[in-house]
């Protein structure tokens, strides 16, 4: 009689822990510590897993994005990604740049209801969503699109990855102050927000400011505990003297200033009056930041190479650059150079000739709110005052004086809009306009 041999155990069939927080590690913090006024970074987390999964179940293949509170801007913006979706970052809600969403397929996330249907509407209590069972994981890259600001030509459209961003957020916590609560004049929507407000609040462990403060008066009332802010010229120059100076000194621990360039006198009264110099960022949507400065020379970021090329073309190339940029011509050989920061005990590097730091990549000058295009005046046969209101960084000044001496132009024969394109000279005559009403008014 033979014996049967017992049956093998079944083994038993152990499954792997979802990985149902994907989220966490990128937020740098406690599950329990905020991320934004009200929200901890574990209920950030678990929202953005909401929206996520149920951006997958819907098969959501590119989103785009348009927040006033830039927080849950951060969350839908991760949310995408995870889910494997392109995503557009429209500058503003033109019909040429929903369009251009549009034609890319894509949702509408916002936290404004006229933006986003009801599917998509990003609320409070999208905030307060439970993390969904099932598990997430990162797709190998995620990308996302945005565009230039056309200040030389036509808008521009940039792709960004996540490796880039997340490159660029890292070096920049490294250089940036140790710990803030960012508070913002400026948007998400375009990469110096983008930047700062997101990608690096996130890596430096700090919280973000949900509202972007358009009015100096509403960057001043936020800041009633430590905070850094983030801001362009143009608002930091109506900051002016009468100010609560004194309290602000105690809480202000830093301040971010890109978009163009911040004029001496105003950094002069920032360090004046809180004690620091403001950080100058210069870069462009094209290459990222390329330098820094606090009150003294321009520092490259470690990771940053940049030079003069031969035939005095601007070069830089970065981890978040998407390869070697080539730019506009440099004006001169004579403008502050850039230094490159001692790594390592070797000595600062310097390129073999100098952008000036007052030109902003792409062909454009930047002041405050009036950027003006470098080329295309001689190209175009624009007469000597035009050309001169050119190199003086002055195109919508130029603009200006064209318009209002057009009588004059077309009695000899010229055309008054000659050298400039349609947007100047529409904007020119919203200028006039708008003079000439003040000179009514009081007279």
């Amino acid at each position: 009689m033979t014996m049967k041999r017992p049956k093998p155990p079944v083994p038993i069939q152990l499954q792997p822990k979802p990985k149902t927080m994907p989220i966490l590690p990128l937020l740098n913090r406690s599950p329990d510590s905020l991320l934004a006024e009200g929200w901890t970074a574990s209920q950030f987390s678990a929202a953005t897993l909401s929206l996520a999964a149920r951006l997958r179940a819907h098969q959501v293949r590119a989103a785009a994005l348009w927040f006033d509170d830039a927080a849950r801007f951060a969350s839908a913006l991760l949310a995408a990604w995870l889910a494997g979706a392109e995503v557009y970052l429209p500058p503003n809600l033109a019909e040429e740049n929903r369009r251009w969403a549009e034609a890319g397929g894509a949702v509408w996330l916002s936290d404004v209801p006229e933006v986003s249907d009801g599917l998509w509407l990003y609320d409070g209590a999208a905030e307060q969503a439970a993390a969904p069972a099932e598990a997430l994981e990162w797709p190998h890259e995620n990308v996302l699109y945005l565009k230039t600001s056309g200040s030389s030509g036509e808008a521009k459209v940039e792709a960004k990855t996540r490796t880039q961003m997340l490159a660029e957020a890292t070096a920049l916590a490294e250089r940036l102050p140790a710990s803030w609560r960012g508070l913002a004049g400026v948007s998400p929507q375009h990469l110096y927000g983008l930047t700062f407000r997101v990608f690096v609040s996130l890596a430096a462990g700090c919280e973000i400011g949900r509202r972007q403060c358009v009015y100096p008066e509403l960057l001043l009332a936020d800041s009633r505990r430590e905070c850094v802010w983030i801001a362009s010229p143009a608002l930091l120059n109506r900051l002016g003297e009468g100010r609560d100076w004194a309290r602000l000194r105690q809480n202000v621990r830093g301040i971010i200033s890109a978009g163009g360039m911040l004029p001496e006198a105003t950094a002069a009264l920032l360090q004046e009056k809180l004690g620091f110099a403001p950080h100058d960022v210069y870069g462009s949507t094209e290459t990222g930041v390329i330098a820094l400065r606090q009150g003294g020379a321009w520092e490259l970021l470690p990771a940053v190479e940049a030079s003069v090329n031969e035939e005095n073309i601007f070069q830089v190339a970065s981890p978040w650059s998407g390869g070697v940029r080539r730019q506009a011509r440099v004006a001169g050989a004579a403008g502050a150079r850039f230094a490159r920061p001692r790594l390592g005990g070797r000595r600062a590097l310097r390129p073999p000739s100098a952008a000036r730091p007052d030109c902003r990549l792409g062909g454009t000058f930047r002041r405050g709110h009036c950027r003006a295009a470098r080329t295309g005046a001689r190209r175009r046969g624009a007469n000597p005052e035009t050309a001169s209101g050119q190199n003086a960084r002055h195109r919508r000044a130029a603009a200006l004086l064209a318009f209002c001496r057009r009588p004059a132009a077309q009695s000899a024969g010229e055309n008054p809009r000659a050298g400039f394109s349609d947007g100047l000279y529409r904007a020119a005559n919203r200028a006039a306009m708008g003079f000439a009403a003040r000179k009514r008014r009081n007279a």
